[in-house]
């Protein structure tokens, strides 16, 4: 039975190929705008989601506020990680991340290149965050001075196909020369912040760095929470721990206690950022600005879409079912059932929008490579991801009864003898359901053109 309605359908590909052509090339163009930003939107939405805590680390965020300024940070100060982590039970590990280092001459034995994605860290790294080690051991990789773990590509570059664990890299810097202690795989793309070397915190210490100082906000610091509680349950309690940390420090350095510095108004406070919520906040990034409603908005634009390509499929193909009145006539005359040709036109579809949606895959591979350049990502779609697979074609099956079901619907019930004659009209008890949809899509479009307009305005 599927191998006939499949010959019918490709009968009727090949008698009507312009409209045929026109219902295919609006599905795939459709479908393949509507991937594009789908996987643009989900990538910017999922960011960080490889941690296996993901959902019980945070980022300590910064409220500062004096007179009439006011502003709000992820930059904390060194002291912050380990004192949260004593003060409060509720921390399993904190970790704390400085990104000085741009631009530092990295040499090895003749090859020099310059790196830019050099990060110090705490040894609790990789307590806090997910990176899979190749070789070493995550416990005790930065324990040490002028230690660092490098990147799976990093090890290949300055050192081929020999082991690098024990061997030093040079850098002009002040940490000088540095012994490679673990090699971890490069970090995904959707990571928050990039590094392809970290560097123990602890050799900051040559350059007689102040560890304690409560006024020098440049580390970003993190925290993992116990399993059992709740960000609220240390946010509630943050107000006692910044005054207490805070006040040896300001007696000290103003000769003034925390309540003298911090009254009228002037405020100094910490909050706590989920991970997932960081990527596209502004407390570790400038020209972050309303990306967030960016993302949001081409969600629903790459849905608005999909909405339309199935309002257009609808209208074509409920045109479309006229020119096969005779072939309805025929078969009702034959013996067939409304249930039967509603079941065919049905299926017809389902085929129409899986036709569709592989020249849209083929169009999306073809686009690709300029999407990403223009995005600054790395997006790449998985074939032989099951779920991935498994999605489309039910993304696909599901917009093909979506589109279809009208005109199937259509399709079945022409009067055997009025087909026959040639002599079928649209019945009015259908006519709810396409001018509303043609009225919809003019609507969406003109819309989405005026936004269009005005957003370019404003640039």
């Amino acid at each position: 039975m599927l191998k006939h309605y499949f010959l019918i359908y490709w009968r009727n590909i090949l008698r009507n190929k312009f409209y045929s052509a026109i219902l295919v090339t609006g599905l795939a163009i459709g479908i393949a705008s509507s991937l594009l930003i789908g996987i643009y939107t989900w990538n910017e939405l999922t960011y960080d989601n490889f941690h296996l805590k993901k959902d019980r680390i945070f980022l300590v965020g910064v409220h500062e506020k004096e007179g009439a300024n006011e502003t709000k940070g992820g930059w904390t100060t060194p002291p912050t990680g380990p004192a949260l982590k004593d003060f409060f039970p509720e921390i399993d590990a904190s970790v704390r991340l400085c990104t000085w280092f741009d631009d530092v001459l990295v040499s090895k034995e003749g090859k020099q290149h310059p790196e830019n994605h050099i990060v110090g860290a705490d040894s609790s790294l990789f307590s806090v965050f997910t990176f899979p080690f190749i070789s070493g051991d995550p416990q005790k990789a930065l324990r040490e001075p002028n230690s660092i773990v490098i990147t799976e590509t990093i090890a290949k570059k300055y050192f081929g196909n020999n082991d690098p664990i024990g061997q030093t890299l040079e850098f002009n810097h002040f940490f000088n020369s540095c012994q490679v202690t673990g090699v971890i795989k490069d970090l995904p793309e959707n990571s928050h912040f990039e590094a392809d070397i970290f560097l123990s915190l602890s050799t900051l210490k040559a350059i007689e760095f102040d560890f304690n100082n409560w006024g020098n906000h440049t580390f970003s610091t993190y925290i993992v929470l116990n399993e059992k509680n709740k960000a609220s349950d240390v946010e509630s309690r943050l107000p006692v721990f910044v005054k207490e940390s805070l006040e040896p420090y300001l007696r000290d350095r103003f000769n003034k206690t925390y309540d003298e510095i911090y009254s009228g108004g002037n405020e100094y406070s910490l909050f706590l950022v989920p991970l997932k919520d960081v990527h596209l906040s502004t407390l570790l990034f400038e020209n972050r600005e309303g990306k967030r409603m960016m993302i949001y908005a081409l969600g629903v634009i790459s849905i608005i879409i999909l909405l339309m390509v199935t309002i257009n499929y609808t209208n074509l193909a409920t045109v479309l079912t006229f020119s096969r009145a005779k072939e309805v006539g025929i078969r009702k005359v034959t013996g067939s059932k409304s249930d039967a040709l509603f079941k065919q036109f049905l299926i017809e579809a389902v085929l129409m929008v899986l036709l569709g949606l592989f020249i849209a895959l083929v169009l999306v591979e073809l686009i690709l490579p300029i999407f990403n350049s223009l995005t600054n990502q790395r997006l790449t779609f998985d074939y032989f991801n099951p779920f991935f697979t498994g999605g489309l074609l039910i993304f696909a099956i599901a917009l093909g009864f979506a589109s279809g079901f009208y005109p199937a619907l259509k399709f079945s019930s022409f009067n055997p003898i009025q087909a026959l004659k040639g002599n079928v009209a649209v019945k009015n008890s259908y006519a709810w359901i396409r001018n509303p949809l043609l009225v919809f899509q003019f609507t969406i479009c003109v819309v989405m053109i005026i936004s269009t307009l005005v957003v370019y305005k404003q640039l």
